[in-house]
């Protein structure tokens, strides 16, 4: 992959230079449970320059963007949205929750030599530009540049992952895939984690779906109109 930046890989920043003061106050990392220099105060002012430390929805500290997570199992837990770094792992559960959904795009992804990171920077540049939307977004104003934990940007991150997998073009996708029939309730569907089903049935067009309804209705509407 050209671009380093793009790798599902965890990088360690550099820490700021930084001395701590005698009465300088402290904060434990959630993830590491570490203390690290609270200085979310001094963070509020852009021109400081200093590293996220808080999660700008669930408001926990981390330490990762500040001077790197140590946590073994960490993969980074807490920077920018488009820096978050999911990992593949992600993509065994990552659309609906639904086992053969994430596998079909899994495969989509690995055969377009695409990362996670590639596909979070795409769904990101949509996200910006209004038309993809995530979950809190009702209640936050989240952007690319958004401060997030691990946690809190995997649940944006699976919506806007099948926004992304919606906006497929059917014939670029496996050929098993081509050929699963379209569910009429889509994501919202009470069946949609039931195994025999979803072989069978695509949880992700059913907006295709309701369109062509509409457009058949409106065609028997005109041929009943009278003469």
């Amino acid at each position: 992959m050209a671009d380093p930046e793009l790798k599902d890989e965890k990088t360690m920043p550099e820490a700021p230079p930084y001395i701590c003061p005698l009465v300088q106050n402290h904060v434990l990392c959630q993830c590491c449970l570490q203390p690290m220099p609270d200085r979310r105060a001094q963070a509020i002012n852009p021109a400081n320059n200093i590293p996220p430390q808080q999660c700008q929805i669930c408001y926990r500290a981390y330490c990762h963007a500040y001077w790197g997570c140590t946590k073994n199992e960490c993969t980074g837990c807490i920077g920018k949205f488009k820096d978050l770094n999911f990992g593949k792992k992600c993509l065994n559960n990552l659309i609906l929750e639904n086992v053969y959904e994430s596998e079909i795009f899994k495969n989509y992804v690995e055969a377009n030599g695409m990362s996670v990171k590639q596909v979070l920077r795409e769904s990101l540049v949509k996200l910006d530009a209004g038309q993809y939307t995530c979950p809190d977004q009702s209640r936050f104003a989240i952007n690319s540049n958004t401060a997030l934990c691990y946690t809190c940007g995997l649940r944006n991150f699976k919506e806007l992952a099948y926004q992304y997998r919606k906006d497929i073009p059917r014939d670029e996708l496996p050929e098993d895939a081509q050929k699963r029939q379209d569910c009429y309730w889509g994501k919202i569907a009470e069946h949609r984690k039931q195994d025999l089903i979803m072989q069978r049935i695509s949880a992700i067009s059913v907006i295709r779906l309701e369109l062509h309804r509409t457009k058949k209705t409106e065609d028997v509407f005109v041929q009943t109109k009278p003469i």
